[in-house]
């Protein structure tokens, strides 16, 4: 599992966080302060975990999912000549 370096908690303690809301009914807005995010993440990641599982809780990855490989026609033609103007 990839965290994000500057993320406040991993995986498992988002799921200690969210668990401890639902078991023990501690109010998230207390477990939020505790852990030292906001209120609306600990949101986020309750609703994440209602949705799904605790699979839900790791970080995603931010960057494209997928990336063009070729260029069309015209755009082709556009960097050919882009050295040729001057």
């Amino acid at each position: 599992m990839h965290t994000h370096p500057n993320a406040r908690l991993t995986a498992v303690s988002r799921e200690l966080l969210v668990c401890r809301h639902i078991r023990d009914a501690e109010p998230l807005a207390d477990l939020a302060a505790q852990a030292w995010i906001s209120l609306r993440t600990a949101y986020k990641w309750l609703a994440l975990y209602r949705s799904g599982s605790r699979a839900t809780l790791v970080d995603l990855r931010s960057g494209r999912r997928t990336q063009r490989r070729t260029l069309d026609p015209q755009q082709l033609q556009q960097a050919v000549d882009l050295p040729h103007q001057c």
